[in-house]
């Protein structure tokens, strides 16, 4: 097979990929789930893709079977009854405990900018849709909460189920003709569940989008990367939410290159720091408008040493004042079974040699929040923390965090934690964290202990930490001045503004 990206586009497969699932055309979620399997990164070691084009970046993921019926729940709801709003948030369901409310949950990447916008505009009307299953639903008083599933009715889910068989039986015959690389890169983007599932995601935000009526839609880059269509006039603005690395920029241009239509593109990109900026602007566009506001999740870790006591947090947790405490931001969910069992054989193995240490396991919230591996290992027992409650204030009293590849790291730079990536995977980091000076790495078991004691106490490391983190933090995370939030709210606001015809003012 020719080393060109377009050699997997023939025998049929551009004209399908053309085809409208709802929102979007079918290529944004195939695409999207090829990146999300690392298929590029296969196909380009073994030479079978070149560099020749580029373009933007895509969105997608493959569903199982169980996610669908999860889904489908939403069927029987009752609908909600809306009106008009002028910003609508939209985001996958990631929730956090709101300060001072128990039991009420919001979005871990939008409270923030949602109390900004709340005091930049007078008594703005804001929806917070969370795109998750049957249940997933989002508990923040200040705005009106859906989920994207809510507005699933029996005629757009008889349209998703007629149009994916359809799409089916269409590839089925053009598979006859794939090569063996082709198939592997897109059989399961044509399973009749992924189908089905793009068919009822892409009806949904559309008819979200319709019935919600907002001027401005505000994504994170995990739910939406490019503009969909309905029959709404509104602005998209989408915020980074995880790093944007060279790799995953350069394959999601060899495969965009040729398809990207101008009318996907989103009207502008907040970019959480100048590194992300450089790899927007190095490949080609995927927005109207690049700006750099730096992270709003960011910015109550600016504030940490006026607004946390240790002291305080270490009681609410459970944790002792005195002795070390090691952070593990962990990611299960997202790891082969083999590898999770070894990482946490690895901790705990080292935390039984350290004296006067705790270990505080923060479940990532994607994960099994009863975290059955971390307690089927009985050799060590850490204090497990679930995944909707503050990341900040654990990273705020730890002495050392350990991760693999978590955003969370940059939250511990800010803060000035020496940092351990652990992979034990064999394969490279996927953040460039140790790259770029301000994490230790452990890639084999017997690593961990000895790393981790310098990381706590070799003076001469630490200082070495110390003295990439500016840099660091100023390229992936902008100015720490924790006003994140204000520039994004500024952006909102000022679009709102501008859909009433009015000039669009910053602060």
């Amino acid at each position: 097979m020719a080393g060109s990206a377009d050699d997997l586009f023939n025998n049929g497969m551009r004209e399908i990929l053309y085809a409208d699932v709802g929102a979007y055309p079918l290529y944004v979620h195939c695409f999207g789930d090829i990146l999300n399997r690392r298929l590029c990164v296969e196909l380009e070691n073994k030479g079978l893709l070149d560099e020749s084009k580029e373009g933007p970046t895509g969105a997608g993921g493959t569903p199982s079977w169980f996610k669908i019926r999860h889904y489908l729940k939403s069927v029987l709801k009752k609908k909600p009854n809306v009106k008009g709003f002028d910003v609508l948030f939209l985001s996958r369901y990631r929730p956090i405990d709101i300060d001072g409310a128990d039991g009420f949950k919001t979005d871990y990447l939008f409270t923030s900018v949602i109390n900004e916008v709340s005091k930049s505009h007078p008594s703005p009307r804001i929806a917070l849709v969370s795109v998750g299953g049957h249940g997933n639903l989002y508990t923040d008083g200040r705005v009106a909460n859906f989920s994207l599933f809510e507005f699933l009715s029996p005629g757009l889910l008889l349209k998703s189920v007629v149009r994916s068989v359809l799409l089916r039986f269409r590839y089925r015959r053009i598979a006859k003709r794939l090569s063996t690389v082709q198939k592997k890169m897109f059989d399961g983007s044509f399973s009749l569940s992924s189908l089905l599932f793009y068919h009822l995601l892409d009806f949904c935000l559309s008819k979200t989008i319709n019935s919600l009526k907002p001027k401005v839609v505000v994504a994170n880059d995990d739910v939406l990367t490019f503009k969909p269509s309905t029959d709404r006039d509104f602005q998209l603005v989408v915020l980074q939410s995880a790093l944007v690395t060279e790799q995953n920029e350069r394959h999601r241009s060899l495969l965009f290159s040729s398809f990207l239509e101008d009318k996907l593109l989103s009207d502008y990109f907040c970019a959480s720091g100048p590194q992300s900026e450089s790899l927007k602007r190095k490949f080609p566009k995927d927005t109207k408008h690049l700006v750099v506001t730096g992270q709003p999740r960011f910015d109550k870790v600016a504030k940490a040493d006026r607004i946390f006591d240790k002291d305080e947090i270490c009681r609410k947790f459970g944790l002792a004042v005195s002795g070390k405490i090691l952070f593990w931001a962990t990611e299960t969910h997202a790891l082969p079974l083999k590898e999770n069992r070894e990482n946490i054989d690895a901790v705990y193995h080292a935390l039984q040699s350290l004296q006067n240490v705790q270990l505080v396991v923060k479940l990532h919230p994607a994960e099994d929040q009863e975290a059955p591996l971390y307690r089927q290992n009985r050799s060590y027992t850490p204090l497990i923390v679930g995944g909707s409650k503050d990341l900040s204030e654990l990273l705020f009293v730890c002495d050392l965090m350990i991760t693999k590849s978590s955003t969370a790291a940059i939250e511990a730079a800010i803060m000035n934690k020496p940092i351990i990536v652990l992979n034990l995977s064999g394969e490279p980091d996927i953040m460039p964290y140790v790259e770029k000076g301000v994490a230790l790495g452990a890639y084999r078991k017997g690593d961990l202990l000895r790393t981790i004691k310098d990381a706590l106490h070799n003076m001469k490391v630490c200082e070495k930490l110390a003295m990439a983190r500016d840099r660091f933090v100023y390229d992936y995370a902008y100015v720490q001045d924790g006003k994140a939030s204000e520039r994004v709210a500024d952006l909102v606001v000022g679009l709102m503004k501008e859909s009433h015809g009015k000039i669009i003012t910053t602060r």
